[in-house]
């Protein structure tokens, strides 16, 4: 009896594990670099079909999304800077997705000040849609940890310095949905559509 009693409670036991492990297991699929700037590669989906997949409410159809969107930007980072980010990302795609909504923002500011510079314009980003986007970023990972980010970047920090940061906020995003919600606000506030 005590036998039977001691299989069953070790089948228990690595069932559970098992679980643990398959679900701690998702890492970013590195394929082909499919956008020439993280911009594009947010708006390659569209605002009126992410808006309707927010408005389905359909964890699974989000989820999906946001790993596509991670694997995409895991993807991009490799090519574009030779930086290979899933072992950062191990189950995290909400964190690929929030570092990959910083650079494109960067990129976005990049290539604003370029434009202005060969226009003779004044080299200033504007506030407002500065202020826009970390007002957005705000509702999911928290205005501190945006701008401190933000500066970071602007500063010259090591890509893997900021990936690191990133990495640790993205494990405190609980919805699935937010991050949907931020890229739609986000691509509002920096004219993706």
């Amino acid at each position: 009896m005590k036998k039977l009693y001691l299989f069953f409670i070790t089948l228990i036991f690595f069932t559970s594990c098992k679980k643990d492990i398959e679900h701690a297991s998702w890492e970013a699929n590195i394929s082909r670099k499919n956008a020439n700037s993280l911009p594009e590669l947010f708006n390659q989906t569209g605002s009126e079909r992410l808006l309707e997949m927010i408005s389905s409410k359909d964890q699974n159809k989000i989820a999906n999304y946001n790993k596509l969107k991670a694997d995409q930007i895991a993807s991009y980072f490799y090519e574009k800077y030779k930086l290979d980010i899933r072992d950062e990302f191990v189950d995290n795609p909400e964190g690929i997705i929030i570092l990959g909504m910083i650079y494109a923002a960067k990129e976005y500011e990049d290539k604003k000040l370029k434009r202005k510079s060969n226009s003779l314009e004044v080299m200033k980003t504007s506030d407002e849609e500065m202020n826009c986007f970390f007002v957005a970023v705000e509702s999911v990972i928290g205005i501190v940890e945006a701008k401190s980010i933000w500066r970071s970047i602007t500063m010259g920090a090591s890509k893997e310095l900021v990936i690191s940061s990133v990495s640790l906020i993205g494990k405190r995003v609980i919805a699935v949905w937010s991050l949907a919600v931020l890229i739609y606000n986000v691509g509002g506030c920096l004219e993706w559509w």
